[in-house]
């Protein structure tokens, strides 16, 4: 469970970068717009970079199958997915078109190859290894979402969950697998 003061700054950092520019967002504003002491923010952060990067961790948590209660299907997970970076498109736009962020893309891209490795480890992919065609899905997805997000006026989640799951499938399905059989057995 987050803590109330964490959620107050996440929400107050949703209503600055309305307005104000990432790095133009102070710890004085943090707090201010959360409505929080001095003494909360500093309880749990050291500064505005840990806060930003705890924030990010949050956020790429809520993406990870595996915590998914129930266990996604390959049906739901991509509407889920693409819902949930609607949901905080704000949050994952900024931090995809910060500079000031690298290691999110690769954080995006690790959590997804972890999940897709250990759904194709005992499945024969035709000659592919397992890392190399987790690989290649996960990059595909992270370039269409960063895409997506970065759009002015982005087409529904649930279009794009459908689109990225037909795209996939017929991945899956040259290499002699499918999403229902990753979904039902590992993720």
């Amino acid at each position: 469970m987050v803590q109330p003061s964490k959620l107050k700054l996440m929400n107050a950092l949703v209503e600055l970068l309305s307005w104000k520019e990432l790095d133009q967002v102070t710890v004085m504003d943090l707090i201010r717009t959360a409505n929080i002491s001095r003494s909360s923010f500093y309880r749990n952060f050291v500064d505005k970079f840990e806060f930003l990067d705890w924030t990010m961790d949050y956020l790429l948590s809520g993406i990870t199958p595996s915590k998914m209660n129930p266990k996604p299907t390959a049906n739901d997970f991509y509407p889920y997915f693409f819902n949930y970076f609607y949901q905080h498109r704000l949050f994952f736009r900024t931090f995809a078109t910060q500079s000031t962020w690298p290691s999110f893309t690769a954080k995006l891209i690790a959590s997804g190859k972890q999940a897709y490795e250990a759904c194709f480890e005992d499945k024969a992919t035709v000659n592919i290894p397992s890392s190399i065609l987790a690989n290649y899905i996960v990059n595909a997805h992270v370039g269409v979402i960063l895409n997506w997000l970065c759009t002015d006026n982005p087409c529904p989640p649930d279009e794009m969950a459908d689109y990225v799951t037909q795209i996939t499938e017929s991945v899956l399905q040259s290499r002699g697998t499918n999403l229902e059989t990753l979904f039902d057995n590992e993720f």
